[in-house]
């Protein structure tokens, strides 16, 4: 037998709608037919009427036919034709074809069972005969959508029925039969006649107990005369069926028989399949037909399925990841019967389950899968959802599924975790997460922390719904059939007499039963199912087989984005180790005092939260004053924010950044973020930072209420903030007073010195080399460079910050790459690269400065928001004081300048006004160049038209020692700081 190769069937979730354009076109024309097949019937009921009638009269004078007959034909609609009270039937097995199993005669006994030979015809494909009757031959289709061919003069029969001699299905017409199956099969309450369908689901599930009768009665019958009496109905009890006789065993015995010869080869086959057969490279795929799928998939089944929820999502690629379910139910699958129903053959429904967390418990996670019908035989291996046993290299699958299990058990408490990859949009049950519709999936590469818990508090659709779904039932469809049987007077007339429509057993409860039986075996269904409230929070021991079926999704907050998402599991890492903080250059005593108020805090916090801390309550109000504020101010570009960074990775803790943008504009906005950001903040352990925050920490004024509010919003907050939080900002002049009680510690930045400079651009150059491999650099020119760079700006203070250094760097590696693609060589990186950068970066920096009428320093300065290189660059009294007429003409310069004045800004004066000509007296600059920087621009720049205002150094005296926040301001720069390595 060769190997089938086939494309693989597409297994559709439940929810995903499924549209086959070449059956769409003819539903419309479809629907009249069933319309006009339903006229034809009522004619056809008629003239049975009337032939009937016909029947009648002539019984009468024949004084063949009796009353009650009379009396039947006269209903006006179709009834079950019941079996003869007597039970006068021949006890065997009866074979026929189609159209004999759809006619009765009255005048002949009939079989225990009749065997359907061949395929069995459906009302659907009466319509097609309709159709072609009228000559619309072209728009008959098949299941796949493919058009008949004209050479095809009969209508396609084809439900999927594999070469076996399995009947697709058997009438029983004895009623001993039936009250003996009702008997042993309690849900059996059909009176004979009536049909069983394929796969005979009643006769499977109950074939140990139809045995177990048909033994016992073989063995009570062989006893002798004993009993013979019992082979006398009337010898019973009144109303009980003779279901111990030997005509009982008989019955039963023609039972057996058919399940013998038919139903048992097909079972064994299959059985076999699933335990004997080993997946290698000689071996031929395993196939099956349409039909045998119910033997197949059973509950309890481990499958692999290479269905995502994204293949239903809009702008979602698949990745056909396999992953490892198990079966819960089976329903449908068998062809339509009923011409109300659309359609003809349904979907084979598989209900598979997973192991899911919701933020409050484990539980069952689960989701409809349909198979669409196909016709003949397919490999096992292309239908989408495979039993484990025909998976190569299953075992490879299951080991990588473990470690993900693993992972996804630890999620019961939040996880810090890496993530550098796509979110998804789907949950495993299909279900979207919110925003998720039309929306495209986000790339995130950063830091993560999976909490279920606080997401569900959130919003309850970022978590799956988690129950034991309710079993599934039939639609009707199957069991229901418009198709009568034709009841003649004999063989040879053929006289009509009337039709009814015969009861289809309906044996869907099997499915259910099956379902029951397994959840009550399996440990964990069953503790979902009868102890609600005792469900799985959190389980230390899961089994390899519980763990191999948890989601490959989790539900993150992307502390980058500052929201949630749906992350895939494969994507996340351990937060990787960083030596930033060794790395970063600070003033002496900067890294000493932080690291011995950061141990400090979470020492107190850890002894707090283990029950050991006895110490009295930092403030007279209990909960106020708990956390760490630390303020971190200076000029962009010294390394304020990466102290945070650093830090939190030192910590290994996760960095919360945020900034105005995510608070808001309004007071009660931003209070219900803050308090929202600071109680995750505290649950997840993070170092908080808040970046820029000047726009909120700003002085109150007495005009705006509004900005008051939010002022007042974050003096509350910080108050009983429990967490370590970092405030940035290179505008500290414009702070509340009332901000600067609350911080616990304020660290200035001055700009990098020579040592600093020369060793953040060695960094970044090894950096650099480092991660491009095939890059060359030409290290000392470049470094000699940098310091002679330095040197010649740093009287100007336009010397590149620590960020500057950084995307300079870039900049020139980007430049050198350019220039070797152009000339085919090597990629090198040359002073001359760096310095193309440079003289870029000074034209821009000259040209704003002309426009503004200062350098960006002076300009801080002159709108008192920050002092910069304090306490070296202390301007001289006449700098200080030198204002225009807009300024309170009552300031004045003091006799001594010890430290920098706190000057109040009023009528609304520009920067503009301050500057004066060049050695810091005279008269003001043209009206020209004045209105230039008024309007807020300078045109024809002539960077030699430019001179900076003149500085004057302060001395150091031990008067201005320690006048600053710190008293660490006046130490002397020194890249080395004493550092105990004992942090945790």
């Amino acid at each position: 037998m060769a190997t089938i190769t086939e494309e693989p069937i597409v297994a559709i979730p439940v929810d995903t709608p499924t549209k086959n354009s070449s059956h769409d076109s003819a539903v419309e024309l479809l629907k009249e037919l069933q319309d006009l097949r339903a006229r034809i019937q009522s004619l056809e009921q008629s003239n049975a009427k009337i032939t009937e009638k016909a029947a009648n009269d002539k019984g009468d004078n024949d004084h063949s036919r009796d009353d009650s007959t009379s009396s039947d034909a006269e209903d006006e609609e179709p009834k079950h034709y019941p079996c003869d009270d007597s039970d006068d039937v021949i006890m065997d097995l009866r074979y026929v074809k189609w159209n004999e199993f759809k006619t009765m005669y009255a005048e002949e006994k009939r079989h225990v069972i009749d065997v359907l030979e061949g395929p069995a015809q459906y009302c659907w494909q009466q319509t097609e005969r309709i159709i072609r009757r009228f000559g619309d031959f072209a728009l008959i289709r098949g299941e796949e959508g493919e058009n008949t061919s004209e050479g095809d003069p009969k209508p396609k029969t084809d439900t999927g029925g594999a070469e076996d001699d399995l009947p697709e299905r058997i009438r029983i017409n004895s009623s001993l039969l039936a009250s003996l199956l009702k008997d042993i099969v309690s849900r059996i309450d059909q009176s004979a006649p009536f049909v069983v369908l394929r796969p005979y689901k009643i006769l499977v599930g109950y074939d140990q107990e139809i045995r177990e009768r048909h033994r016992q009665l073989a063995a009570k019958w062989r006893i002798g005369s004993g009993h013979e009496e019992l082979d006398d109905p009337t010898l019973l009890e009144p109303g009980k069926e003779p279901i111990g006789s030997r005509q009982a065993f008989r019955a039963l015995d023609c039972l057996v028989s058919f399940m013998d010869r038919h139903l048992s080869p097909v079972i064994s086959r299959h059985r076999a399949l699933l335990d004997n057969f080993t997946p290698s490279p000689s071996t031929l795929d395993p196939t099956i037909s349409f039909s045998n799928l119910w033997y197949l998939f059973h509950p309890g089944m481990q499958v692999v399925c290479w269905f995502t929820p994204e293949q239903s999502a809009p702008h979602v690629q698949p990745t056909n990841r396999p992953s490892i379910w198990k079966v819960l139910q089976v329903s449908e699958g068998r062809p339509v019967l009923n011409s109300n129903y659309s359609g003809r053959v349904n979907h084979f429904i598989i209900r598979l389950y997973k192991i899911g967390y919701d933020g409050e418990q484990f539980g069952v996670l689960s989701r409809d899968f349909h198979l669409p019908h196909f016709s003949g035989e397919r490999s096992i291996r292309s239908l989408g959802i495979v039993p484990t046993r025909f998976v190569d290299d299953y075992q490879a699958l299951r080991d990588k599924l473990l470690k993900q299990g693993e992972l996804f058990a630890t999620f019961a408490t939040p996880q810090h975790r890496f993530y550098s990859g796509s979110t998804l949009t789907c949950h495993v049950d299909g279900a979207s997460c919110p925003g998720s519709f039309n929306r495209r999936t986000d790339y995130i590469k950063g830091n993560i922390i999976v909490d279920f818990k606080t997401a569900r508090n959130e919003d309850q659709e970022w978590v799956p719904s988690l129950s034991i779904p309710s079993t599934m039932g039939g639609t009707g469809s199957e069991v229901s059939e418009t198709l009568y049987v034709r009841v003649l007077a004999n063989r040879e007339t053929k006289d009509y007499i009337r039709s009814f429509s015969e009861a289809i057993y309906d044996d869907d409860w099997v499915d259910a039963e099956l379902t029951k039986d397994f959840i009550r075996d399996d440990a964990f269904l069953a503790r979902q199912e009868s102890a609600p409230e005792q469900q799985v929070t959190r389980k230390e021991v899961w089994s390899d087989d519980e763990l191999v079926m948890m989601p490959d999704r989790a539900c993150a907050w992307d502390l980058h984005r500052r929201r949630w998402a749906l992350c895939d599991l494969e994507r996340m890492r351990p937060v990787p180790t960083d030596d930033g903080w060794k790395n970063l250059k600070l003033r002496p005593g900067h890294k000493r005092m932080l690291y011995a108020q950061v141990k400090r805090h979470f020492a107190d916090r850890k002894s707090k939260e283990d029950g050991e801390s006895q110490q009295v309550d930092p403030d007279v109000v209990r909960g106020k004053g708990e956390g760490l504020i630390i303020l971190l101010h200076g000029e962009p570009g010294v390394g304020k924010t990466s102290t945070a960074e650093c830090m939190a990775a030192w910590l290994e803790r996760p960095l919360y950044p945020i900034t105005c943008g995510d608070l808001g504009t309004s007071a009660e906005v931003v209070e219900d973020k803050l308090n929202r950001i600071s109680a995750q903040a505290e649950a997840w352990n993070c170092v908080l930072l808040l970046d820029e925050a000047d726009v909120f920490l700003a002085a109150r004024s007495k005009t705006e209420l509004e900005r008051n509010a939010i002022v007042s919003v974050f003096l509350r907050v910080l108050e009983y903030y429990k967490g370590l939080l970092f405030l940035t900002t290179n505008r500290v002049g414009s702070f509340d007073e009332a901000f600067v009680s609350r911080i616990h510690l304020a660290l200035y930045y001055p700009g990098l010195n020579k040592g600093q400079n020369h060793a953040i651009w060695e960094m970044n150059l090894e950096k650099a080399k480092a991660r491009k491999t095939s890059l060359t650099i030409d290290m000392d020119p470049i470094l000699e460079w940098a310091d002679a760079n330095w040197e010649q700006n740093s009287k100007s203070r336009t010397r590149w910050n620590g960020r500057q250094i950084r995307n300079g760097c870039q900049t020139a590696i980007a430049l050198a790459e350019f220039e070797a693609e152009e000339t085919s060589k090597p990629v090198f990186l040359q002073v001359k690269h760096v310095q193309q950068v440079a003289a870029a970066s000074k034209e821009f920096y000259d040209y704003v400065s002309r426009v503004l009428g200062a350098d960006m320093a002076h300009r801080a300065f002159v709108e008192r928001l920050r002092l910069d290189d304090w306490p070296s660059n202390m301007p001289a009294d006449r700098d200080l004081y030198r204002v225009s007429s807009n300024y309170s003409p009552s300031i004045r310069a003091p006799e001594e300048i010890t430290s920098p004045p706190r000057n109040r800004r009023r009528g609304g004066g520009r920067a503009n006004d301050l500057i004066s000509s060049s050695g810091g007296g005279g008269a003001p600059r043209t009206a020209n160049v004045h209105h230039q920087w008024q309007a807020g621009r300078h045109d024809e720049f002539d960077e030699l038209a430019f001179q900076s205002p003149q500085r004057h150094r302060m001395q150091r005296t031990p008067e201005t020692t320690g006048r600053g926040m710190s008293d660490i301001h006046g130490l002397p720069y020194d890249d080395e700081d004493e550092f105990p390595d004992d942090f945790e």
